[in-house]
C-alpha cells in the first residue's frame, strides 16, 4: 500500500479509503459479519483511512467499523461528518462542530467509533459562503 501525507494534517493515509456507506446498507443489504469481514480485509491490505457518517444506516456504519476495527483503533485515521443546520451553527462553524464531535465521543462505546485519530469533515449545502478555513477543514477529534 501506498501513503500520503493528508492536506496539511501531517498524517500518512493510505491511498486508498474505505468507504463506509456500504458497511451501513446504504447501497443494499449487508450482514454485520460480511461488514466486519471487509474491514478486516481492508486492514490486511494496508488501508488506514476509513470514511463513515452517522448518516450511513442510522449509525450502523459507525458500529460496524468500531466492531471491525477493534484492536487496531490507534493504527488508522477515521473520517466522520458533520452537518450543520442552523444560523447560529453556520454563524460559528468551527465551534458547532467541535461541539457536534464532543458529543459523538462522549456518546462512544467499545463497540462504536472512539475519539483516537478521527478526522471531522464539516458540510453545508451553502459551503461557498464559508471562510475558505473552515470549508472540508480537516481536524483531530475531541
Amino acid at each position: 500500500m501506498q501513503y500520503r501525507t493528508l492536506g496539511r494534517t501531517g498524517l500518512q493515509v493510505s491511498e486508498v479509503g474505505f468507504g463506509g456507506a456500504g458497511i451501513g446498507q446504504v447501497w443494499g443489504e449487508t450482514t454485520d459479519a460480511e461488514s466486519i469481514a471487509a474491514i478486516q480485509r481492508a486492514l490486511a491490505l494496508g488501508i488506514n483511512f476509513f470514511d463513515t457518517s452517522p448518516m450511513y444506516g442510522g449509525g450502523r456504519s459507525e458500529e460496524n467499523l468500531g466492531r471491525g476495527l477493534a484492536g487496531h483503533r490507534g493504527e488508522v485515521y477515521i473520517a466522520t461528518k458533520v452537518r450543520l443546520q442552523s444560523e447560529a451553527e453556520r454563524a460559528n462553524p468551527l465551534a458547532a462542530v467541535r461541539r457536534s464531535e464532543r458529543k459523538a465521543c462522549a456518546a462512544s462505546t467499545p463497540t462504536t467509533l472512539t475519539c483516537s485519530r478521527s478526522i471531522t469533515k464539516s458540510d453545508w449545502n451553502g459551503g461557498s459562503t464559508w471562510p475558505p478555513s473552515a470549508r472540508r477543514r480537516a481536524m483531530p477529534c475531541c
